[in-house]
């Protein structure tokens, strides 16, 4: 996965100084958080990222020193001296670490954000917080919703997305308590209702807008159908 753009840069380059910002400064907010555990994670795949930065650019220019040699060996008149071939690239990972960096700075930016500690300020240190979006309005924003039946107990439901990532949707089966049916990026969502299959059930589903994966501004309206067999 890669985390959002909405805060996560978006290219290597910008994110190899995104994190080593972000491992400098998380070391000096971490244990406010009550999250000082994290730090050496945190550290170490700082370590990979900037290794990865700099071999981007070790490689690139190592690429570039052989065209030019083939393009003087090949293309050089007779008798210009003949190039010397680039001496071979030596990488070394300063650090092993588990797969899937990005997964744990998306779950761990979740985590501050929770942090009964947490601050807006800390966000802005940290550089986390979502960029342009004007949070007020993402807290009065309220999805619309279309559903219709279809066959073998389906539901269609339909969203206008917006400017956000996408909507979480809940329903509840027979007037018992919203089960989670999950986040969705683009519409229409199929979904399947739960229970018996050889009977109708009276469904309501309701959704919110998401963001980073967070639902965000308020419910929509509910909408409620009787599926089909």
């Amino acid at each position: 996965m890669i985390p959002s753009p909405r805060w996560f840069p978006t290219n290597l380059a910008e994110r190899v100084l995104w994190y080593a910002n972000f491992a400098m400064q998380f070391a000096l907010v971490a244990e406010s958080l009550g999250l000082a555990d994290k730090i050496p994670q945190v550290n170490d795949d700082n370590l990979v990222m900037q290794f990865m930065g700099g071999a981007d650019t070790s490689v690139n220019a190592y690429q570039a020193s052989i065209q030019q040699f083939r393009r003087i060996i090949t293309e050089g008149a007779p008798g210009t001296t003949t190039p010397k071939f680039p001496d071979n690239l030596t990488l070394a990972l300063p650090k092993v670490v588990a797969t899937g960096l990005f997964t744990r700075i998306d779950k761990l930016r979740g985590q501050i954000m929770k942090a009964d500690n947490y601050t807006n300020e800390i966000g802005a240190l940290l550089d986390i917080l979502v960029k342009g979006k004007d949070s007020i309005a993402s807290e009065d924003r309220k999805p619309a919703l279309k559903g219709r039946t279809m066959p073998a107990q389906q539901i269609l439901v339909e969203f206008v997305r917006g400017d956000s990532d996408g909507i979480n949707l809940r329903m509840s089966i027979d007037g018992g308590e919203p089960i989670n049916a999950g986040n969705f990026y683009k519409s229409p969502v199929l979904l399947n209702v739960p229970g018996d299959a050889s009977k109708p059930h009276e469904v309501e589903i309701i959704a919110r807008y998401i963001e980073d994966n967070t639902p965000v501004g308020q419910n929509s309206d509910e909408i409620k159908l009787v599926s089909q067999t």
